[in-house]
C-alpha cells in the first residue's frame, strides 16, 4: 500500500467542486472528501471479481441535499461509463 499526504485537488470547471484526496492504495481504494470541510467522504474500491473488477462507491457524512447529490452522481457515474467502454 502506497500512502500519500492529503492533496486538494480543483478542477479546471468552475462549476466543479474542489476535493481533498485523503487515502490511495493503488489498484484497491481512493478516498476524498468534499470541500469545503468537513465534507462528504467518498470511497471508491476495486474488487476482482472474474474477469472483470467490481467498482463500489460510498459517500458518507451529511448529505445535506440529497437531491443535488443524486444529480450529481448520476451525471458522474454516466461519464465514469462512458470512459470505461472507450
Amino acid at each position: 500500500m502506497e500512502s500519500i499526504s492529503e492533496q486538494t485537488l480543483v478542477p479546471a470547471d468552475p462549476d466543479s467542486t474542489p476535493a481533498t484526496v485523503v487515502a490511495v492504495e493503488p489498484g484497491r481504494r481512493f478516498a476524498f472528501r468534499w470541500l469545503p470541510e468537513p465534507g462528504d467522504l467518498v470511497e471508491i474500491t476495486l474488487t476482482p471479481e472474474g474477469a472483470g473488477t467490481l467498482v463500489r462507491i460510498s459517500e458518507s457524512g451529511a448529505l445535506e441535499d440529497a437531491a443535488t447529490s443524486a444529480m450529481a452522481w448520476r451525471n458522474s457515474l454516466s461519464l465514469l461509463t462512458k470512459l470505461a467502454q472507450a
